[in-house]
C-alpha cells in the first residue's frame, strides 16, 4: 500500500511514459483526486522497489495534465485559466505562461521533444491553436470556435485537433508539427471524440450515427438518452475515410470520449498493430459488452470479447 486518504475519489490515473531519474524498477504516476468542496488535486506516486513515496503535485478545478516524453515534467491546464509547466525532481512549477487558455481541456505534450500543445483565448476571435517550448510560442492557427480537442500523433509527425460548435457543425484538422503546413481537413457534424492509430497513418473518430441528431449535447454525460454512434476512420495520407456501423455506447464509453482528449494520451482503443479498435456498448436489454472492430475490413466485421464496460489495449 503506497497511498490511502478518507474522503477523496479516484478519477484518473495516467502513467509517465518513461522511468523515474532513478533508474529502472521506477515509474511515476499521476492520479487525479477529488476531494469534497475542494478542488481536484493531482498525487504523484512513486512506485519502487526501494523507496516508494506520494506526494501532492498540484490542485485546480479542472485539472488537466500532459507528461513530457522522458516523465522529467508534465505540462497543466488549471481552472480553465493557466496553462503551467511543473518539475517532477525539484517538485515545483517551472512557469505559468501569461496569457488564458482557449476553450480546450487538455494540452498534449509532444512524444518526441520538448514541445506541448495549448489554446490561448483571443476573445471574440476564438482561440489559437499554439505549440511551445516553453520559451518560444509559435501559433498554428488562428481564429478557433468551439471546444477544441488536441492531439499529438505518436511518431511526432502530425498535430491535430478538433473543434465542435454547439450547433454541430464539426472539424477535424491535421498539421505538419514542424511547420504547421495543412494536410488534411475533415468537415462533418457532431464529431465527439477522435483516436490517432500507433503508427500515425489514420485517426479513428467518433460521430452520431444520424447527422441530423437533434438536441444533442457536446457533453454526452449530461445527455439523457445517449445518441447511437458511428465510428469512421480517416486515412491521413490520402483524407478518405470510411464508415462503420452504429452502435449504442456504454457508461464508460460515454465518460471517455466527453474527455477524448486526456484519455487518449493514457489509454489507447487502437490495437498495437493499427488494425482494430476496442470500446463498450449497451446491447439489447440492457446488457453491456466489449466489442473489437476489425478497420481493415471493406465491411463492419466486429467480435464480442465479453460481457464488459471498456476495453484498453496494451502498447506493445
Amino acid at each position: 500500500l503506497i497511498y490511502e486518504q478518507e474522503n477523496e475519489g479516484f478519477t484518473y490515473a495516467y502513467w509517465s511514459p518513461s522511468d523515474c531519474d532513478t533508474g529502472e524498477n521506477c515509474r511515476d504516476l499521476a492520479v487525479l483526486i477529488t476531494r469534497p468542496n475542494e478542488a481536484f488535486k493531482v498525487e504523484l506516486i512513486r512506485d519502487s522497489i526501494d523507496s516508494p513515496s506520494t506526494r501532492t503535485a498540484g490542485t485546480g478545478a479542472p485539472f488537466y495534465i500532459s507528461w513530457s516524453p522522458d516523465g522529467a515534467k508534465m505540462v497543466w491546464q488549471r481552472d480553465s485559466r493557466t496553462i503551467t509547466l511543473y518539475d517532477v525532481a525539484s517538485n515545483s512549477e517551472l512557469q505559468t505562461l501569461g496569457m488564458v487558455t482557449g476553450t480546450m481541456q487538455a494540452p498534449v505534450w509532444s512524444p518526441v521533444d520538448e514541445r506541448f500543445l495549448f489554446t490561448i483565448n483571443d476573445g471574440p476571435n476564438g482561440s489559437n491553436i499554439v505549440v511551445s517550448d516553453g520559451e518560444t510560442d509559435t501559433t498554428l492557427d488562428e481564429g478557433v470556435f468551439g471546444l477544441i480537442g488536441l492531439s499529438w500523433s505518436p511518431d511526432g509527425r502530425y498535430i491535430a485537433y478538433s473543434s465542435l460548435l454547439q450547433n454541430g457543425e464539426s472539424v477535424l484538422a491535421v498539421l505538419d508539427a514542424a511547420n504547421g503546413t495543412v494536410v488534411n481537413v475533415l468537415r462533418t457534424t457532431f464529431l465527439i471524440s477522435y483516436f490517432w492509430s500507433p503508427d500515425s497513418s489514420k485517426i479513428a473518430y467518433i460521430s452520431p450515427t444520424f447527422a441530423d441528431t437533434q438536441g444533442a449535447s457536446v457533453n454526452l454525460v449530461q445527455q439523457n438518452t445517449p445518441p447511437r454512434l458511428t465510428w469512421s476512420v480517416l486515412d491521413v495520407a490520402n483524407g478518405t475515410s470510411q464508415r462503420y456501423a452504429s452502435w449504442l455506447p456504454s457508461n464508460e464509453m460515454l465518460y471517455l470520449m466527453t474527455y477524448f482528449d486526456q484519455f487518449a494520451q493514457s489509454h489507447r482503443l487502437w490495437s498495437p498493430d493499427s488494425r482494430y479498435l476496442v470500446y463498450g456498448v449497451t446491447g439489447d436489454g440492457g446488457t453491456e459488452q466489449v466489442i473489437i472492430l476489425d478497420t481493415s475490413a471493406t465491411d463492419t466485421l466486429t467480435y464480442t470479447l465479453a460481457e464488459g464496460r471498456i476495453g484498453i489495449w496494451s502498447y506493445e
